[in-house]
């Protein structure tokens, strides 16, 4: 749903934003972080992709748009610490194209980056919960979910991975690309190891082959999992 004007577009909340919201400051460094990594060319890049967010916020999901096309610098800083340079971020096109590539010596890779967010439902909860606390009413102490690798959760990680390997096998050109899925998890784990353990041990089942995955999750940077199908089956 895109605002009206531009006084509801995203930065016109900045400031309250910092002012509310204790998590803010170290979010907005973390990505201020990640986009000082960026290349000027690179930076103007991914500046005209994002551009067409800056005003759409969904009633329940917010500006998850306009994140998920930031998260894309999280794949330019993987990139350069793979060793890769001559990064780009392609254009949106029909969406059938992947995010990235990169230059090694002769060898390419493709990068798509894919964000999972909290569902609707638990978004509507917190969204509940804030206009409380804006109208002065006392809201408990909220205890943030617990997500387990079950059958909703790897429907949506087998159905993320498929739609991003679609993307880049229709992208790439030579057989020797190297294919990566960066999939971004904005989601809260109770038991961290269990939960990489059990994707580990999914993506060996899910991931196509000659495609390799890489996993950013709060509170770790990445890499949680870094192997193709083929490393995963000595893992």
């Amino acid at each position: 749903m895109a605002p009206r004007s531009e006084a509801e577009g995203y930065f016109s909340r900045i400031e309250e934003i910092l002012q509310t919201s204790p998590s803010a400051p170290g979010a907005y460094r973390k990505i201020e972080d990640e986009l000082d990594r960026l290349s000027p060319a690179a930076w103007q890049q991914l500046k005209k992709k994002c551009k067409s967010y800056l005003y759409v916020r969904d009633p329940i999901r917010g500006w998850n748009q306009l994140v998920a096309c930031l998260n894309e610098a999280k794949g330019y800083v993987l990139l350069e610490d793979l060793g890769f340079t001559q990064i780009t971020f392609l254009p949106e096109g029909n969406g059938s194209r992947c995010d990235l590539t990169g230059k090694q010596d002769h060898a390419q890779a493709l990068l798509e980056v894919k964000t999972m967010n909290p569902g609707a439902e638990e978004l509507r909860v917190q969204r509940d919960r804030e206009w409380l606390r804006r109208q002065g009413k006392s809201v408990e102490p909220f205890d943030i979910e617990s997500y387990e690798l079950d059958d909703r959760l790897t429907r949506a990680i087998s159905e993320t991975v498929q739609k991003a390997a679609g993307h880049l096998k229709a992208t790439q050109n030579q057989t020797e690309d190297r294919l990566l899925i960066l999939l971004v998890v904005n989601l809260f784990f109770e038991n961290i190891k269990a939960f990489d353990d059990s994707l580990r041990r999914f993506c060996h089942r899910i991931l196509p082959a000659g495609l390799e995955l890489v996993v950013e999750r709060p509170p770790a940077r990445f890499p949680v999992v870094l192997h193709s199908r083929e490393r995963l089956s000595r893992a």
